[in-house]
């Protein structure tokens, strides 16, 4: 025999998808944090690098001399940088909060930032309507 489900247990069927997708965002915007906080670190190592220096001018060899040691696209690198010395002696987590409840996305923070658009063309991203949940910009913690 099949069972069904009744009111009382759809709505909390209701209730527990919503608490999955709410857990699933959270981990998505973490990672979106982590994200621009490790670009901005990232930045920071080359920048203050004296190899850096050295070969201020001829940058472009730079990069592609660290991509090949780090698996990191030679541009991937030079927007770590392009982060960092827009934002010098920040800390890296804290600036990552705020350029994410400024604007969602890396992509979104690149395109304000540099009006750079992202190699595949995709437009800004749309952020997901909020559950009232989220700890990161309704402050609502567990």
């Amino acid at each position: 025999m099949i069972k069904t489900l009744t009111v009382s247990d759809s709505e909390k069927l209701s209730y527990l998808i919503e608490q999955i997708k709410a857990i699933i965002q959270n981990a998505r915007d973490g990672v979106t944090i982590s994200l621009m906080a490790t670009k901005h670190q990232i930045g920071e190592e080359i920048v203050t690098s004296k190899l850096y220096k050295k070969y201020a001018k001829t940058q472009s060899d730079f990069f592609e001399s660290v991509s090949n040691q780090t698996g990191m696209k030679a541009p991937t690198l030079a927007e770590c940088v392009k982060l960092y010395e827009a934002y010098p002696n920040r800390d890296p987590n804290e600036l990552a909060g705020e350029l994410f409840k400024q604007h969602g996305s890396w992509r979104n923070a690149r395109l304000e930032l540099w009006g750079d658009v992202p190699a595949d063309g995709r437009n800004i991203e749309e952020r997901p309507k909020c559950n009232k949940k989220c700890p990161i910009h309704c402050g609502n913690g567990r």
